[in-house]
């Protein structure tokens, strides 16, 4: 009914002390450490309505009825920052350059550098700052809502390359033939469906030492498992700046997050998928023959094609398996043909990188392979491709010392590029990794379902050995502002988050509506108004003070772009504004 409870018994049921089984939850809200009552108490909510205890609630003594046993609790994450008005454009908080108040930021969820409903925000106060709290321990992007007439200057994306930056290629037709010698392929060719004795190695739970990329989809098996991985990569791309990599109807332009590819059934593809693996004709608004139906007959299956039939073959574009060679049954490495699901990738087995291998046109044409068709795929669609390699890893290399470490793997997840994954036979895609200081793990993303999967560097994914990666690094595609990207560990609270824009000019201009010239200063502009008069303001910070003391009624507008035609933006004063007699409207204008 009231009071501090009191239990002596020190002992629990089982040892150890969590053997002992729990037969109610309470939560704890509170504590007093000193009392007139007893030397401290916690204070509890129970779950049995305000007629038991204290009004739903009860003191217990401290190191009572074994309170702390086995607590369950959330540690409050959040991180913070500020936005503020960079007037000389420099990127820097300068002395005097001020906050910027009621704008929005937002935590973009998508990764489609645009405020969603439903994605979490909050407006900067008088000051410029912002805060987000309550926040899990995880990977956010933080990113500021775009305003018109202003340009971001803080932070900056990575200078975008000009086309003529691409990295390097190795075209094997001007090697010698001691140099093509000491070039190896292999073909992946892994199956529509799991191998029998697949294990399902599902991650279900990270712990606080992972970094996982987000965002990037996950798909079935879908007409070759290294086209199905190249298609996550470029879906993740699609979702994070690139935008172009997809174009089609589905899902609104945007590649879908799960479900991907439309498998491997011509006559019933996955309801929802796109075609940024394998087009086909009837498929994701496509009127003409596409790559299913020019070159798949079924897995395994040697060819002809079906285009070698008559009628030509399509022309290349909008998915990977085209240029990346796959099914193409013309293919020959040396002199075999390519069948249905094989894909070839080349690489030294001394461990180098081989730098965009363009095989030799004695085994195809147009020459391509799996790493320089994902060169050629992101090219077709607008971007620069700043390097791609092949690379066997550390464990597999011939040269000790040399070959794709774990160490270079996670520097590609932390950079945010997502890695293709090479085992005996079979491509996937890494995401992420757990680099606990014991075990060295990898998570993927298989072909064979929508899951998360796991394996250890060096090791085997179900029997299958890890054996070389596929990287390839994009020029910025300057399509969006730059973000934020903040990995919050438990208990941290990340600051400094912030962002400066400059204004479309220090001062824009105003005018009066009825008097028509247009004025330096509100406060100019306001001394020739009349009664009922309007003034118009462009988009514009304008540094002053202005006082408004007559006996009239006047209108102040903001926003108006250069002509003074239409409202598109918001007109910033950084001062006081004053109002000492008359009124005044205000629309679209931001006093700091």
């Amino acid at each position: 009914d009231g009071g501090i409870f009191v239990d002596y018994n020190t002992e629990c049921d089982y040892d150890p002390c969590y053997y002992t089984a729990t037969n109610h939850c309470i939560a704890l809200v509170g504590w007093q450490d000193t009392s007139l009552d007893g030397d401290g108490y916690w204070i509890l909510r129970n779950s049995w309505g305000t007629s038991w205890g204290e009004a739903g609630y009860m003191r217990i003594a401290y190191r009572s009825a074994h309170v702390a046993c086995e607590a369950c609790y959330l540690v409050v994450t959040g991180l913070s920052g500020a936005k503020w008005n960079d007037y000389n454009a420099d990127g820097f908080w300068d002395v005097g350059e001020l906050g910027i108040s009621h704008w929005k930021i937002y935590i973009d969820e998508n990764l489609n550098n645009l405020w969603d409903v439903g994605e979490l925000y909050t407006l900067t106060d008088q000051g410029g700052n912002y805060s987000f709290a309550g926040l899990a321990p995880g990977t956010y992007v933080i990113a500021e809502e775009q305003q018109d007439g202003w340009s971001q200057t803080f932070p900056l994306p990575a200078a975008a390359a000009p086309s003529s930056a691409s990295g390097p290629s190795t075209w094997f037709d001007d090697l010698s033939e001691a140099e093509r010698e000491d070039i190896e392929y292999m073909v992946i060719d892994s199956p529509p469906t799991p191998p029998v004795g697949y294990d399902l190695s599902i991650v279900r739970q990270f712990s606080l030492s992972s970094v996982y990329i987000g965002n990037v989809p996950t798909t079935i098996w879908t007409y070759g498992c290294s086209a199905t991985s190249a298609g996550m990569l470029f879906g993740y791309y699609d979702r994070t700046g690139y935008s172009n990599m997809y174009s089609g109807p589905t899902n609104g332009g945007v590649a879908p997050l799960t479900d991907l590819g439309q498998g491997q059934i011509p006559s019933s593809p996955v309801s929802g998928s796109c075609s940024i693996i394998a087009t086909m004709d009837g498929f994701d608004g496509r009127t003409t023959p596409g790559h299913v139906d020019d070159y798949w007959i079924g897995y395994g299956s040697a060819g002809p094609d079906p285009w070698e039939g008559g009628g030509g073959e399509h022309t290349w574009g909008e998915c990977t398996a085209d240029y990346m060679g796959t099914n193409q049954w013309k293919w020959g490495v040396p002199t075999d043909h390519n069948s249905d699901g094989a894909t070839t990738y080349y690489y030294y087995s001394s461990g180098t990188k081989l730098y965009d291998p363009v095989p030799s046109a004695s085994q195809g044409l147009p020459q391509t392979a799996l790493c320089h068709g994902m060169r050629l795929f992101a090219e077709s669609r607008g971007y620069t491709v700043t390097e791609n390699y092949n690379q066997v890893v550390d464990t597999r290399a011939t040269v000790p010392g040399q070959g794709f470490s774990f160490i270079d793997y996670m520097t590609e997840i932390d950079s945010g590029y997502p890695v293709i994954i090479h085992v005996t036979g079979h491509t996937m895609i890494g995401v992420g990794y757990d680099d606990d200081g014991v075990t060295q793990t990898i998570y993927l993303h298989d072909t064979w379902n929508n899951n998360l999967h796991s394996m250890v560097w060096g090791g085997s994914y179900s029997g299958m050995l890890l054996q070389a990666v596929t990287v390839i690094h994009l020029a910025a595609s300057g399509e969006t502002a730059a973000v934020h990207t903040v990995v919050l560990i438990d208990g941290e609270v990340a600051n400094g988050i912030d962002f400066g824009n400059h204004g479309p000019s220090e001062s824009g201009m105003v005018r009066v509506v009825g008097v028509m010239p247009d004025y330096d200063l509100i406060q100019d502009a306001y001394d020739a108004a009349g009664d009922a008069d309007t003034i118009q303001a462009q988009i514009g910070t304008f540094l002053e003070s202005p006082v408004f003391d007559r006996f009239v009624d006047v209108f102040l507008y903001g926003g108006y772009d250069s002509g003074f035609s239409v409202q598109t933006g918001v007109t910033n004063v950084i001062g006081t504004m004053t109002i000492e007699a008359g009124s005044l409207t205000l629309d679209r204008i931001l006093i700091q």
